[in-house]
């Protein structure tokens, strides 16, 4: 398990951010799995955009909501994965939306 808070001194509002998840097994051989879910809450100024996961909330701040991710091995150079973000974004402006996205994937390590 795991818990990161952040907190920007300067502005008045928006200025927090916090992540807690957990991560379950490894997929580094043929048949291992591995199940990582976080729920975060990035607020518009806690921290800066261009530095943050690209992928949640469609990137930078202003988001919050879980990320699912699942990993399954093949070999032990080859693992196949889904990612899925079930995130609300815009939520300082007042017009919060919903952001989902799944992305599915396949690594490939060079031994």
């Amino acid at each position: 398990m795991y818990f990161e808070y952040i907190k920007n001194s300067e502005p008045l509002d928006n200025a927090t951010g916090w992540v807690v998840g957990t991560k379950i097994g490894q997929a580094k051989d043929r048949g291992e799995m591995m199940f990582t879910y976080y729920y975060a809450n990035k607020e518009a100024d806690a921290m800066l955009g261009m530095l943050t996961d690209s992928d949640f909330g469609g990137g930078g701040s202003n988001a919050r909501g879980h990320r699912l991710h699942f990993t399954y091995g093949m070999s032990k150079t080859w693992a196949i994965g889904a990612q899925y973000f079930i995130n609300e974004v815009d939520l300082a402006s007042g017009s919060k939306s919903d952001y989902n996205r799944l992305m599915i994937d396949m690594q490939w390590k060079w031994k």
